[in-house]
C-alpha cells in the first residue's frame, strides 16, 4: 500500500462529510427543519478528523518536502 492511500482515505471521508453539510444547508435554505446535534455532529466530525488529516498530510508530505529544500 502507498503511503498516499491512508491520507486519500482521510481525505475521502471529508468530502463526504462536506457533501452532508451541503445537504443540511440546502434543507436550511429550503425552510426545513435540521436537527442542531446533526449539525454538531457533522462540525465536530470535521474538526476532529481535519485537524487529524492536515497535520497527518503535514508531518507526512510537507515537513520531509521542506527539510530537502
Amino acid at each position: 500500500m502507498s503511503r498516499i492511500a491512508p491520507i486519500t482515505a482521510e481525505h475521502q471521508s471529508i468530502l463526504e462529510c462536506l457533501g452532508i453539510l451541503q445537504l443540511i444547508a440546502d434543507r436550511m435554505e429550503a425552510g426545513d427543519f435540521v436537527d442542531p446535534q446533526d449539525v454538531s455532529t457533522v462540525l465536530e466530525f470535521l474538526r476532529d478528523v481535519g485537524c487529524e488529516c492536515l497535520d497527518g498530510t503535514e508531518k507526512l508530505l510537507l515537513r520531509p518536502a521542506l527539510q530537502r529544500a
